[in-house]
């Protein structure tokens, strides 16, 4: 009698505890589909594969010029056929409306989406981002307004960025988004240029970057795989150098000396000598020849030398470099290549605060 109350019991409890992990199941099936129905990151992923299998079979609508853009929007890809409606994956009462961008970057292009779904969800701009963070200041350390661009000035300010296996400073975001980053170590030390130089009267190099060695290098190092993956170069947008020449006496500080000449069309470049300046907060910094530029100034904190992109005014064989504060060197010494690139506008925010430690970083897509 007691063995058959002991397997009642037993069949009981196994009943209790199969439909107790039934609930389970079900309420895990319930949260997994309404995760679905609200990951609006799946959903960006869904409009940029739509884009480029549409723009695969219309070609001809894809930017032309090196750094123009178009865009297609959400309905144009669902009357195509190229995306289902996104009705079925949105929560009740949700609408969202977009784009896809699609920028050429030196006949590398890159598909990003933006969703606006009201209150709900909106796609974050990393440049967006980055300028929400950091207060705009008129005082101290920090981000300021420069025209209709930002720039960082002081010492310790939170511009690092991550990007190729590199850690990077931003020194600019313009005015369309697109963000100006310098790497903070150097990845290799070279002359400037080592021509014959008739002032001279020996291999001293010449001040002429469009010219010169170390543009020539730039491009390599552009193009080397090792380097740069296809992915990543489809973010670096290209950029119009300015490679006039300077005198160290000048304080004239906005770029309008540095830009009097352009070396246009460029994917990599160094840092211009007016760029140096601008982030000292020190008072007494207004021109290349003042010591004081290296105070509370980031860029200042480099550990190792490296070149400008700006040649001496007053000479054919100078260059500046930057080891702390301003310094003439001849063209045929050597100091380090700090790369300056572009990356393109309308990058998607992925995460960090722009510290050392926990760097800004964006959406990087897998073509």
């Amino acid at each position: 009698m007691l063995k058959k109350i002991d397997k009642k019991y037993l069949i009981l409890g196994g009943l209790i505890i199969g439909v107790f992990v039934l609930i389970l199941v079900i309420i895990l099936v319930i949260s997994l589909f309404k995760g679905e129905k609200g990951n609006y990151n799946d959903i960006e992923t869904r409009m940029r594969q739509s884009a480029i299998e549409y723009y695969e079979k219309h070609e001809d609508e894809l930017p032309k010029n090196d750094g123009s853009t178009v865009s297609i929007s959400i309905e144009k890809l669902v009357s195509s056929g190229n995306l289902s409606s996104l009705d079925n994956s949105l929560e009740e009462g949700v609408s969202c409306k977009g784009e896809v961008s699609v920028t050429n970057n030196n006949e590398h292009y890159v598909y990003l989406p933006n969703l606006d779904c009201g209150e709900t969800y909106k796609t974050e701009k990393l440049a967006d981002k980055i300028v929400e963070t950091d207060v705009i200041n008129e005082v101290g350390e920090g981000l300021y307004e420069d025209g209709e661009d930002y720039v960082y000035r002081g010492e310790n300010v939170n511009n690092y960025l991550s990007f190729a296996d590199k850690l990077w400073r931003i020194i600019r975001i313009t005015e369309d988004g697109t963000i100006r980053i310098i790497a903070v170590d150097r990845l290799e030390q070279i002359s400037w240029d080592d021509r014959y130089n008739v002032d001279k009267e020996y291999n001293s190099g010449i001040n002429n970057y469009s010219l010169s060695r170390i543009k020539d290098r730039l491009k390599e190092i552009y193009e080397d795989d090792e380097i740069f993956t296809d992915e990543q170069r489809t973010v670096i947008t290209t950029q119009d150098l300015c490679v006039a020449h300077r005198s160290e006496d000048s304080s004239v500080n906005d770029g309008s000396i540095e830009c009097g000449n352009i070396f246009e069309g460029q994917q990599l470049g160094l840092l211009q000598l007016n760029e140096y300046i601008i982030p000292s907060l020190d008072d007494n910094c207004s021109k290349p020849s003042d010591r004081s530029c290296t105070n509370y100034n980031y860029l200042a904190e480099f550990e190792r030398a490296f070149w400008t992109i700006t040649g001496d005014s007053d000479t054919t064989h100078l260059v500046y470099a930057i080891d702390g504060y301003a310094t003439l060197k001849t063209a045929s010494n050597t100091s380090g290549i700090n790369l300056v690139i572009n990356l393109t506008k309308n990058l998607l925010y992925s995460s960090g605060i722009g510290t050392m430690e926990d760097p800004y970083t964006f959406v990087q897509y897998k073509n």
